[in-house]
């Protein structure tokens, strides 16, 4: 579908992602240390990290000075040697990870912003815009920054799933017909 034919598409996905810099931006105003940037400065409240991080890591946090994961896990089970492999551990699949993730948002904003046609180009720079707006956030506003940008992106993928539910709902003549259908 030509670009022109999806307008609306292409301004919620810009819509979203000045969202995400905005939530970036206010997150960089209140780091100021450290702690802000790695742990939020343990300020967000209880309900906010149980929904990110859960409150058993919460509470681990609050006893122990706890960045990382092997942090965590040194502080969980008392062993240092438990640090160093699992840091190693983090960083060998991080990479992986995270160089998917780049390629799955560049495929997503090209495809959205109609960039697909433009070859390599539009992938790279369509990659290239999703990791400006993730560093953005992430580095500019830290943990507090990251964790506002989490829950943000939960509800917008809430909220869309409630109307593609309801959309294909009434696409199917309502409970009824989506009972018949499923049948």
């Amino acid at each position: 579908m030509p670009l022109a034919d999806r307008p609306w598409v292409v301004l919620v996905a810009v819509a979203y992602l000045a969202a995400v810099v905005a939530i970036g931006l206010w997150a960089r105003v209140r780091t100021r240390t450290a702690a802000d940037f790695f742990v939020a400065g343990q300020r967000p409240t209880p309900a906010l990290l149980a929904i990110v991080a859960g409150a058993r890591l919460r509470a681990l946090a609050q006893r122990a000075e706890v960045f990382t994961l092997s942090d965590a896990l040194v502080a969980r089970f008392g062993s240092r040697r438990l640090g160093a492999p699992v840091a190693v551990a983090v960083l060998l699949g991080s990479v992986g990870y995270v160089g998917t993730q780049l390629e799955a948002l560049g495929v997503l904003l090209a495809s959205t912003l109609g960039w697909e046609g433009a070859g390599p180009f539009g992938l790279s720079a369509a990659t290239a815009l999703g990791l400006a707006v993730l560093l953005l956030y992430s580095v500019g506003g830290g943990m507090l920054g990251g964790l506002y940008a989490d829950v943000f992106q939960g509800a917008v993928m809430l909220l869309a799933a409630v109307a593609v539910f309801v959309h294909a709902l009434g696409a199917a003549g309502g409970p009824a017909g989506a009972a018949s259908l499923l049948a």
